[in-house]
């Protein structure tokens, strides 16, 4: 009987210790996404920006290449980013003001505005339209970064910007979008 307390001792012991770095999270909420993940992002409230090739998560929800998950890894259903963007996300910054930088190889944001591989998003998900990065970007976006004077440093598998302004592989955005 003293062997037998011993040992249940032991398995509530291994039961409560933490797991180790590196261990599957269970209680985290597995998704199922159709495509590809190219980035994620913990944003400062604890949630999660996911980017990717994606267009289904969880076989109900149509999500076109950009999710938001809550904390404890559900869906965060008051998160509405583009329906339609064409191709994939492949970075995203949280911004200062709680908005979004999203880039990538897209094109076409809802089958409407021609966005070239980078826009910006309200924290709500919607399309900021006072942003208008340069088009024709001959290239992909991969790094985002908001500087201290509020600009964006962009960076990424592009060489000219605008058609003719040569720009390689890195630029400078003012707050607005326009070339710095």
């Amino acid at each position: 009987n003293v062997s037998t307390q011993a040992d249940l001792s032991n398995a509530i012991t291994l039961t409560s210790v933490p797991q180790a770095p590196g261990d599957l999270d269970t209680s985290f909420p597995a998704r199922a996404l159709n495509d590809a993940v190219d980035t994620v992002l913990e944003l400062s409230n604890g949630q999660y920006l996911i980017g990717g090739a994606f267009t289904d998560v969880d076989g109900i929800a149509t999500r076109d290449k950009l999710i938001r998950l809550n904390t404890n890894g559900t869906l965060d259903e008051s998160f509405t980013p583009p329906k339609d963007l064409n191709l994939s996300v492949w970075s995203v910054a949280e911004l200062s003001n709680g908005q979004y930088l999203i880039g990538g190889s897209f094109t076409d944001v809802d089958g409407i505005a021609t966005r070239d591989k980078l826009i910006r998003l309200n924290t709500n998900g919607s399309l900021d339209e006072s942003f208008t990065p340069p088009k024709d970007l001959n290239g992909t976006v991969h790094s985002l970064a908001e500087l201290s004077n509020g600009k964006y440093l962009i960076g990424g598998a592009f060489r000219n910007v605008g058609g003719d302004t040569t720009r390689d592989r890195l630029m400078r955005l003012n707050i607005d979008g326009s070339l710095d």
